[in-house]
């Protein structure tokens, strides 16, 4: 017994206890004398929720175990609902968060939308596993380059780095591992068909391709064009 009942199913108050056993202290135990169907009924109310939970849980453990391994894999969702500073997106049936700081600047998402976005984060909660999306992370873009690119797709090559002011300008930084294949050529293809599919996903974005080097003065030269560099000193490493 407590003063405050908080499972009704075990425990009762102290004014109940004392009805029954008028000695009673708060925090014995007090035997109730049940009939056979009142016990039958709270039996299968038991059974009905501990039923409930294990299926709720094991739809839940599926959920994650089936988005987790896909952190970092673009999918598409359709606008349910905004909620605060959150979009929901429904991606195969299940919810997801599109936080509204993982969208980009210049576009706007209405109910209904289709929306592509990459997988960033997989959590666990108390209501559920929470699937976490972004456009504005430099992992979408690296995965629209990789679908619009067959080169970085089989790996002849390399995404090194990349750095995003999203909606607005991007740099990426490529290496070839073949010596027949120009890395910033085949990014940008023929008359920029590909690098201008990739930026009009991203609503205008610029995306610059850069060769890669691992000397860091090159390097530096190349991540700073179109900028003419007249003087550059490596100040520490």
């Amino acid at each position: 017994m407590t003063a405050s009942p908080k499972n009704t199913a075990l425990e009762i108050s102290l004014e109940e206890a004392r009805a029954i056993r008028p000695e009673a202290q708060e925090s014995e135990t007090v035997e109730i004398d049940l009939p056979s169907d009142t016990l039958g009924r709270i039996a299968a109310q038991a059974a009905k929720k501990v039923i409930f939970q294990k299926v709720r849980d094991a739809e839940q453990d599926k959920i994650y175990g089936d988005f987790a391994p896909r952190i970092g894999e673009i999918v598409t969702g359709v606008v349910r609902r905004v909620e605060d500073n959150v979009i929901i997106l429904e991606v195969n049936r299940i919810e997801v968060s599109f936080p509204l700081r993982e969208t980009l600047p210049n576009e706007e998402h209405q109910r209904g939308d289709l929306v592509k976005a990459v997988i960033i984060q997989v959590l666990k909660g108390y209501q559920g596993p929470q699937i976490i999306v972004s456009r504005a992370n430099p992992r979408f873009l690296a995965r629209l380059l990789e679908t619009e690119i067959p080169e970085i797709a089989n790996g002849a090559i390399e995404i090194k780095d990349i750095v995003r002011q999203p909606g607005e300008r991007a740099k990426v930084a490529v290496a070839s591992h073949e010596r027949d294949v120009d890395p910033i050529g085949a990014c940008i293809g023929v008359k920029g068909n590909r690098i201008l599919a990739i930026s009009k996903e991203l609503q205008g974005e610029k995306v610059d391709i850069i060769e890669w080097s691992s000397d860091l003065v090159s390097y530096a030269k190349s991540a700073l064009s179109p900028a003419k560099v007249d003087r550059l000193q490596i100040v520490s490493r």
